[in-house]
């Protein structure tokens, strides 16, 4: 279905942090599995659900509301596993500096998304 509406600008700037958030989560875990700190499986695994998540961003663009509650969803789900797991699993230097740089991209995104009217009104157009 083709939407003859403009995407919003503040759609425009979260498909692209989450765009930039999935490139630096596959960099820094090929990085990991240069520098050893990851088996090859966990390598894949990680690729394997960077690939997968990059259906949000194409569903987003594409004016999915439904993209954008999975997404919202996905991060509240992950910041909630992280605060029950805590210490209970260890996180490399890179692991670290992966959350550093990717929560606030996706706080932004969902603020972009969520929080900004030109948004809702274009996503609320698709339903």
């Amino acid at each position: 279905m083709m939407l003859s509406t403009t995407m919003p600008k503040p759609v425009n700037i979260a498909i692209k942090l989450i765009w930039l958030s999935l490139i630096i989560s596959m960099l820094l875990s090929v990085a990991q599995r240069v520098m050893g700190d990851i088996p090859l499986n966990d390598l894949i695994t990680a690729l394997l659900i960077n690939v997968l998540m990059c259906l949000i961003p194409y569903k987003l663009a594409q004016q999915s509301n439904v993209a954008r509650v999975v997404f919202a969803a996905l991060f509240v789900i992950s910041i909630l596993f992280l605060l029950a797991v805590g210490s209970d699993i260890q996180v490399t230097l890179l692991d670290q500096v992966d959350l550093l740089i990717n929560i606030p991209l996706n706080i932004y995104s969902i603020y972009f998304l969520f929080f900004n009217e030109s948004a809702q009104q274009w996503f609320a157009k698709s339903q």
